[in-house]
């Protein structure tokens, strides 16, 4: 079993979204602390809350990031110490942006290490740093608190200066893939026509193909009841302390409870690969981009876990006997209701297994056929709009998007840095070091200024392919 939920984890993986937490921080603390930041409406606040997670003081410096509006902090929390600070927001909409950007996290009473990459210029007293736009020379005695912050500010320009330019060329060709495709009405009309010029051909195409998703809806049905008893399952295991206040046996109690424990927790991966699952399958029915084959996969590998092995559904039905008899009628009735999830679960994995071949050939016989034979008709009666020119516009679209929000969140970071550079190293040398800083903050509010018009637009565009998709899809039945 341990094997089989080893295998179970990577299936899970399949959709896992990697987070990098306090990417901008800079200091020796940075993994020493935990924050986060909410907005509350009926408060018209957002709330950060940074938790010490060291047995030593950390001195950190950080903004709360409402909507790219820096909102500065300067303090030192106490080990163990959690720390909140509000901020006000007026505006009529929740806030797009609520984060903790901290700057700098260094243990209290320490100095940052100066950071490799530095030369000497004129002079030991001066050092220098090549940029995008020249290089930027600094006093040496500004070392340890410009060197990181440049560093830092470097990379991020970086990356928003590539991603800028990249972006603005694929929102140009977004829009001329738009003007290609027409209007929603124009693409329906055509749609119409050529579908009964083929003697029903495409027609009959589209029927099956929507049956075919009529089937994998019930997959996605199927896959949300094993999620929802999963669930309920996994909360009648969770057995407290006060559960077992009425034990006859104290001891027998605690061990009983760490064995419960151990069931729950070995319970959890398959708990969280089914609700991926689940949401996978939500995700290929909703956007027609998609496919339910990560489902699919997952949901093959739920089966074969538990092929003929349900040693611990057995165990849970032990434990319930064992409540019985040591006398602890909450942690019994909790443990009766897991039970009763359990079986039902059981039962569902059980009919997954039985139709797991229908629905593999039912993803086959997907929209892909009834679109290629639409597309060679289209040509052929010199039509304008056709299947791939919309799944092209799609995936533009989305690559727009995704260049945008990189381009956007580095400039934005990029430009912060850089204004802490400014601040922070005082005198430059004769060399241009704060003009060229200067140029780079300017680069970075244009590539970030960009951005926040250009994203609107690109999503937009998106949300038009999409329903234009399903337009489609509809005019061809």
């Amino acid at each position: 079993m341990t094997r089989k939920l080893a295998m179970l984890a990577t299936a899970a993986a399949i959709v896992a979204v990697p987070q990098i937490a306090q990417a901008g921080c800079n200091g020796p603390a940075c993994s020493g602390f935990s924050s986060t930041a909410n907005y509350s409406a009926s408060d018209k606040r957002v709330r950060a809350t940074v938790t010490n997670k060291e047995q030593t003081p950390i001195h950190l410096k950080f903004c709360v990031n409402v909507d790219y509006h820096c909102n500065g902090f300067d303090v030192t929390i106490a080990p163990r110490e959690t720390i909140t600070k509000d901020v006000a927001f007026s505006g009529a909409k929740p806030p797009k942006i609520a984060a903790v950007d901290v700057v700098t996290a260094e243990f209290a009473g320490a100095h940052p290490a100066a950071a490799g990459g530095t030369t000497g210029v004129a002079s030991v007293a001066v050092l220098a740093v090549d940029t995008p736009r020249g290089k930027v020379t600094y006093v040496a005695a500004k070392q340890a608190i410009v060197t990181p912050l440049l560093t830092k500010a470097v990379e991020l320009f970086r990356t928003a200066d590539s991603s800028f330019h990249e972006a603005k060329a694929h929102a140009e060709k977004l829009v001329a893939m738009s003007e290609k495709l027409g209007s929603m009405k124009d693409a329906g009309n055509q749609v119409y026509e050529v579908t009964n010029k083929d003697d029903g051909k495409v027609r009959d195409e589209a029927h099956i193909a929507q049956h075919a998703q009529l089937g994998l809806s019930h997959f996605n049905t199927t896959l949300k009841m094993a999620e929802t008893n999963a669930a309920n399952a996994a909360t009648n295991l969770a057995i407290s302390q006060d559960d077992l206040l009425m034990a006859k046996d104290i001891q027998y109690a605690r061990d009983f409870r760490a064995r419960a424990e151990k069931i729950r927790g070995d319970f959890n991966l398959l708990f969280k690969a089914i609700g991926t699952g689940a949401d996978v399958a939500v995700i290929a029915l909703s956007d027609p981009g998609s496919k339910v084959n990560a489902a699919l996969s997952i949901a093959q590998k739920m089966v074969d876990l538990f092929d003929g092995d349900y040693s611990l559904f057995a165990e849970a039905e032990k434990l319930e006997a064992e409540a019985v008899k040591i006398g602890v009628g909450n942690a019994e009735k909790k443990l009766h209701s897991a039970n009763i999830y359990l079986q039902q679960l059981k039962q569902v994995l059980t009919d997954l297994k039985a139709r797991l071949p229908e629905y593999k050939t039912l993803v086959e016989r997907d929209w892909s056929t009834a679109e290629k034979n639409y597309d060679k008709a289209a040509k052929a009666n010199k039509k304008d709009f056709n299947f791939d020119n919309l799944q092209q516009a799609i995936d533009e679209a989305q690559r727009t998007i995704d260049l945008v929000r990189t381009s956007t969140e580095a400039a934005y970071g990029a430009r912060e840095a850089l204004r802490k550079v400014g601040e922070a190293a005082g005198e430059y040398t004769a060399d241009g070091g704060g003009r060229i800083v200067a140029v780079m903050i300017d680069d970075s509010s244009t590539a970030f200024n960009w951005g926040i018009k250009a994203r609107p637009s690109a999503e937009l565009l998106l949300k038009k392919f999409n329903a234009m998709y399903a337009m489609a899809h509809g005019s061809m039945q």
